[in-house]
């Protein structure tokens, strides 16, 4: 009887190895390593040694706007999340096509935290609800909305433009700021990053 308990549970055990041998070597052949997203050399993950004229140079490449629903969606695609640890707020702003206040360009600036999206190697995207916005009266006022985590501030402007040209970015801290304007030129070949309502 104390015999076939041994003999039982040592041919537990030799099954037992040779089942995590088995899968060891066949899982090896269906996992492939991969390079994480986030340190993957195509994303930019530091700012601070990067020239603003490197910057520009990406940025067309690397804004996206489109809509979904009744919110327009500003996606900085390739900015890695590592660049959140250093800059807390991601500030953009928007210059109103064709129209000016006392001669002042009209300028729609966006404040968003500077947090992982969905990719956690990638910064969350930038949601502007535009329909709550043209909703409000325009006037140089801060406008927030309930579940968002963006402020909207309308600067020097007393209509909501339909057409509006980035000019800027700045990623701000507490202690620094990286600014990179985006000035669209005639003799520029960059296509401007254009947010329309």
């Amino acid at each position: 009887m104390k015999n076939n308990k041994v003999r039982v549970t040592l041919l537990f055990i030799i099954t037992f190895i040779a089942g995590l041998s088995f899968f060891y070597v066949v899982s090896k052949d269906i996992f492939i390593e991969r390079d994480l997203a986030s340190i993957h050399e195509s994303k930019l993950s530091s700012l601070k040694f990067l020239s603003s004229d490197k910057l520009k140079s990406e940025l067309s490449k690397r804004i996206k706007i489109y809509t979904i629903a009744n919110e327009k969606v500003v996606a900085l695609e390739g900015f890695s999340s590592q660049i959140c640890k250093n800059f807390s707020h991601v500030e953009l702003f928007f210059q109103a096509y064709g129209v000016s206040v006392s001669g002042e360009a009209s300028t729609l600036k966006i404040t968003s935290t500077c947090i992982p999206g969905q990719d956690p190697a990638e910064i969350a995207v930038i949601k502007i609800p535009f329909e709550k916005l043209l909703k409000e009266e325009a006037r140089n006022a801060e406008f927030k909305f309930s579940g968002y985590k963006e402020v909207f501030e309308l600067i020097n402007g007393d209509e909501w433009s339909k057409t509006w040209i980035l000019s800027q970015i700045v990623f701000k801290s507490a202690t620094e700021s990286k600014i990179i304007k985006v000035a669209q030129d005639s003799l520029s070949n960059n296509t401007p990053i254009v947010l329309e309502f």
